[in-house]
């Protein structure tokens, strides 16, 4: 579920904020402080925080900052009641995904916190079907790993079987199998799905390292099938 979060020490500025993203069905939590803020925080959801700049312990900023040191991704609205632009410039360089000045237009926080949702939840869903493809990956064989990596280079069934060592028939069925086990509608559909998981940072999805490439001239020994 979907959570706004709001940081303000101005108890009436937070609460009107509740009830204004309360009025579109909208789940919402308030806080006063930085620290109280960040321990509950759950970045795993989708969600947007609407933070002030100014806090009684650690400013809205340096909570900017640590989202940047932890890797969150979630989208921040910055409220300033100051017209701080340089602060304002610093916000939106750490990652602040808007700035807005109080007094604000009701509807226009609104509005952007809406889109700013959708967008976290849109992430959170590729995040999700990323990780479904690299599970599916992971239950190829060796053998059918080895099938679609070449498939998704380009080559043909008569290359892939002189590469592997094996016949054009058997490349059809486990490319069969693979299309199967990875739930591809189509060639196009499972090259996507490649893209996604094959190689990530030097490592397979199934965890292992890429071997290295073979030096020029030299000849791999073939596998028995």
């Amino acid at each position: 579920m979907s959570m706004v979060y709001i940081v303000d020490d101005e108890a009436l500025i937070a609460a009107d904020v509740v009830d204004l993203v309360g009025s579109v069905g909208l789940a919402a939590q308030a806080f006063g402080a930085g620290r109280e803020f960040l321990e509950a925080f759950n970045p795993s959801a989708p969600g947007c925080v609407v933070l002030d700049l100014r806090l009684p312990d650690i400013g809205g900023l340096d909570i900017l900052r640590e989202f940047e040191r932890r890797g969150y991704k979630t989208p921040v609205i910055l409220l300033t009641g100051h017209a701080d632009v340089d602060s304002a410039v610093l916000a939106m360089k750490i990652g602040a995904a808007d700035v807005i000045q109080k007094p604000f237009n009701r509807q226009l926080l609104l509005d952007r916190i809406l889109q700013l949702l959708r967008r976290d939840e849109a992430r959170h869903t590729r995040s999700a079907s990323d990780g479904e493809i690299k599970g599916r990956r992971n239950r190829l064989s060796q053998r059918e790993r080895e099938v679609l990596s070449l498939v998704s280079a380009g080559h043909s069934t008569r290359q892939i079987a002189n590469e592997l060592g094996i016949t054009a028939t058997t490349v059809a069925i486990h490319r069969n199998n693979l299309m199967r086990k990875m739930e591809a509608e189509s060639l196009a559909d499972l090259l996507r799905m490649a893209m996604i998981c094959e190689f990530s940072n030097g490592v397979d999805a199934g965890g292992h390292a890429d071997a290295p490439a073979a030096p020029a001239g030299s000849s791999q020994p073939r596998r028995p099938h």
